[in-house]
């Protein structure tokens, strides 16, 4: 499952370009996320430790949002540089599981897990007590201590140890 949500304004598409940087830093912040519309957020807000608002102005449902939820960073055209070192550790603060501290893209459900390299290197994965992975798809690595080759993805299944 993903562990933060992307809630986004339908002007989404206003200042695309601005807000390019900040959308490809939540790629590979190391954890995987959702996105939903601001008129969601009622729905998911029980489901999720921490949100990340992605628009290029804020409107007044997304100003009250923010205002009334404190696991939110609210991401404007003002702070759209944002790094993924700060996007892992605002998520880390809101007790979210990361699973690269290295920049990765990861994707995760309660049956699978994908993981595409951004870097030439270690994948260096933190899985949560309890969860192994079994890749089932891609060339065959050992995800702890392979080097990786950049831009190439793994498909694992996920075996949790504790059922």
């Amino acid at each position: 499952e993903a562990s933060v949500p992307l809630v986004r304004n339908s002007e989404m598409n206003l200042f695309y370009g601005t807000l390019y940087d900040g959308r490809i830093n939540l790629g590979l912040m190391g954890t995987p996320y959702d996105a939903y519309l601001a008129s969601d957020f009622e729905d998911i807000k029980d489901k999720y430790k921490a949100f990340i608002i992605l628009t290029p102005k804020m409107t007044d449902k997304l100003k009250k949002i923010a205002e009334e939820n404190e696991n939110c960073l609210v991401i404007t055209y003002k702070n759209h540089k944002i790094t993924t070192d700060e996007l892992r550790d605002f998520c880390r603060s809101k007790g979210v599981h990361i699973y690269s501290e290295k920049d990765a893209v990861i994707y995760a459900n309660a049956s699978y897990f994908f993981l595409h390299t951004a870097s030439h290197g270690k994948a260096e994965m933190k899985l949560p007590v309890g969860m192994s992975l079994r890749q089932i798809h891609g060339d065959r690595i050992d995800i702890e201590n392979d080097i990786l080759p950049r831009h190439t993805g793994y498909l694992f299944e996920i075996e949790h140890l504790d059922r």
